[in-house]
């Protein structure tokens, strides 16, 4: 059956983006940014391969109800998300489709990686890609949002120090900031918990 995006109902909180997508689209834009504005010309004709998580077909509708429930309803206290229902919203939200599809996460023992293969149409028939690893360790203590970016890589390699530094001082506390504003204008909906585990993520009230 069809989805149709025109009855989806968020939470109030982010507008017609809907509230789950809208922390994706402030969390891969702005990541996204940072890198494109820095190595505009430091890009690669081919793609990092993407996470291993198969997205079934069709997963993302069930997949964006139970999200937009979790996110409405204060009587439902957890949900847990695989791999692969983290990677139907990346692919399949209308909002993100900007993306190209481009970007995949891993989830580990308190850890998730953050794959960007994004296609860049610089010019007629020449598509180059920005490729990288972000490493986060997100975790949420009174109602304030902390990605805690610990590594970022490309193809394998650590991105330097200097402009590692950069990133940390210029993106990381502007996404705190806005994820921490939308979490407690949710109140007494707001997330209390986020542990990433081996294969999926657990967000808690």
């Amino acid at each position: 059956m069809a989805y149709d995006a025109r009855g989806q109902r968020g939470c109030g909180c982010c507008g017609p983006v809907g509230c789950v997508s809208g922390l994706l689209l402030i969390i891969v834009l702005s990541v996204a940014a940072f890198f494109v504005v820095r190595f505009v010309w430091d890009l690669s004709d081919q793609p990092l391969p993407g996470n291993q998580s198969a997205v079934p077909p069709d997963a993302y509708p069930q997949v964006r109800q139970r999200l937009n429930d979790f996110m409405a309803n204060a009587e439902i206290r957890s949900v847990l998300l695989s791999e692969a229902d983290v990677n139907a919203m990346l692919e399949d939200a209308p909002e993100l489709a900007f993306l190209g599809k481009g970007v995949t996460v891993a989830f580990r023992e308190n850890e998730a990686e953050l794959r960007f293969r994004v296609p860049l149409h610089l010019f007629p028939f020449n598509t180059k890609y920005l490729n990288y690893e972000v490493f986060l360790r997100p975790i949420v203590s009174w109602g304030k949002v902390t990605v805690n970016v610990s590594r970022v890589t490309s193809a394998g390699k650590p991105l330097d120090p200097i402009t590692f530094r950069g990133f940390k001082d210029q993106v990381e506390p502007l996404l705190n900031q806005i994820l921490s504003w939308l979490n407690e204008m949710r109140q007494p909906r707001a997330i209390q918990s986020i542990r990433a585990q081996n294969g999926s993520i657990l967000l808690e009230r």
